[in-house]
């Protein structure tokens, strides 16, 4: 009687961890699978997650979401084929072709890797670079510390020239035959506001200029045709930020979106009609008809990233900052058709061109 009560003991207990397994294996069927496949898929409909990693730690990641056949979210993926680490605050990537470049701010390099071996094919060493872009056979490289554009030749990589400019830049855009510059963007230090954004030729002798905006531009993107340029302006501690649309050809402001929503963006997406921007540091996702500049709707998710791919839209959540973030793929109606888990703080959502 003693040996089944005991028995009867084992197999509850046995059921509570088989039970225990189930649940924990259905929540991570829900957020997207990371299983460590011998082989990861090639890049060709890929989605590519740029995630910064812990403060300090060293690990930046590179995640894939397969949107082919199994809509799979692969992580860790530079690290697995590579067998070396990504480095420390990887912050943004641009794809042209095959080539995919990584800015890596903490270990100031660019990472070129290829977008479907995701093997390493050169470092181009950059002090705290932030953003790269591309125009004319060249890529274009901001370096915060060092405030200078670099201009790489692509796809030998050969550094061509190092342009100073007066302010530390940011993100960058093109259009029109140049590149348009954000420039430090600390909302609550004096000290590195700034009011202006900078506008260099993207081509040699690579003349260059700055004209005032809102205060304390930050994010900044064109639109398909390169027409206009909309920069994120926070604003500062005493006013309010918006979105300032700016004619690419004439470089005059032509809309300002956002005003009297009590908004300090700091990231954007352009989609159609449709504007997204992250409202301020880890805030929630509004969405503008940039045409109208009426508000679509506001999306209660505490946003790191954000992206159109396709019809979708997609919402990277970095949590705290220091455990697995979040990809929320929205639909049409900004429902949420999938979750995927990723690494650590997603900070840029990158879809093939």
């Amino acid at each position: 009687m003693m040996f089944d009560g005991f028995r009867q003991i084992k197999t509850m207990a046995c059921l509570r961890r088989i039970f225990a397994v189930a649940v924990w294996v259905w929540l991570n069927a829900g957020c997207g699978s990371d299983k460590d496949l011998p082989d990861v898929p090639e890049g060709d409909q890929a989605i590519f997650i740029v995630c910064e990693g812990n403060y300090g730690a060293s690990n930046a990641s590179l995640d894939i979401i397969d949107t082919f056949d199994t809509d799979t979210i692969h992580r860790n993926v530079f690290n697995r084929v590579n067998g070396s680490k990504l480095g420390g605050y990887a912050h943004r990537m641009l794809i042209l072709d095959t080539i995919g470049m990584v800015v890596v701010t903490a270990y100031h390099h660019i990472k070129a890797i290829h977008t479907r071996t995701y093997e390493l094919l050169h470092t181009i060493p950059v002090r705290s670079p932030r953003d790269v872009v591309f125009s004319d056979g060249s890529v274009f490289i901001s370096s915060y510390m060092d405030s200078q554009i670099i201009i790489a030749q692509y796809p030998s990589w050969e550094i061509q020239s190092r342009i100073k400019i007066g302010h530390k830049p940011n993100h960058l855009a093109v259009a029109a035959g140049k590149i348009f510059i954000s420039n430090s963007d600390t909302l609550f230090t004096k000290k590195l506001q700034d009011s202006v954004i900078t506008i260099m030729e993207a081509l040699p002798p690579y003349n260059r200029r700055a004209i005032a905006l809102g205060k304390t531009p930050s994010d900044l993107i064109a639109d398909p045709h390169g027409e206009r340029v909309y920069i994120a302006c926070k604003g500062s501690a005493s006013e309010p930020g918006s979105i300032m649309v700016l004619d690419a050809q004439n470089e005059e402001v032509v809309q300002e979106i956002g005003r009297g929503f009590n908004i300090r963006p700091v990231q954007l997406a352009l989609h159609d009609s449709l504007l997204a921007c992250v409202i301020s540091e880890n805030g929630y996702v509004r969405v503008f008809n940039n045409r109208t500049g009426l508000g679509e709707g506001l999306i209660n998710i505490n946003a790191s990233s954000v992206a159109f791919c396709g019809g979708d839209l997609l919402i990277a959540d970095a949590f705290d900052y220091m455990s697995p973030g979040r990809i929320y793929m929205l639909d049409g109606k900004y429902a949420i058709r999938r979750i995927f888990r990723t690494g650590t703080a997603p900070a840029h959502i990158v879809c093939r061109p």
